[in-house]
């Protein structure tokens, strides 16, 4: 699940995971990302911090505040680059950070970082 506003960013990221296989791609704006998470439960959450308003580190305390979403591994995407940014996403408890503009190399080296345990060789991720 990707859980992002910018169109342009929802493009890229659909452009990166065709390189990567069999990925199933869903994306919501960050009204819905919570619901849909909790609705698909995905292999994995791309938050992208940059939303509107900050509220992209509301969308991660409200999906660790959700019983059916606590334990998704979410990735978090943003434009910022200090150390400060990565150490706090990694003390809200995101499962990783890379600073944008992404490449595919980290994107994938990350997700199957993060999917390894629960990946199924039959089925294909989604996220």
């Amino acid at each position: 699940l990707h859980i992002a506003e910018d169109p342009a960013a929802v493009a890229l990221m659909r452009h990166l995971l065709q390189g990567l296989g069999p990925v199933q791609l869903h994306v919501a704006a960050a009204c819905e990302g919570v619901e849909m998470a909790r609705d698909l439960r995905p292999d994995a959450v791309v938050l992208d911090l940059d939303l509107h308003g900050g509220e992209g580190w509301a969308v991660k305390a409200a999906l660790a505040g959700e019983p059916l979403t606590r334990d998704l591994p979410v990735l978090a995407l943003s434009a910022a680059v200090e150390p400060d940014q990565a150490r706090r996403a990694q003390a809200a408890g995101f499962a990783g950070y890379l600073a944008k503009p992404v490449l595919l190399s980290d994107l994938a080296a990350t997700l199957a970082r993060l999917l390894a345990p629960s990946r199924q060789p039959e089925t294909a991720m989604r996220a």
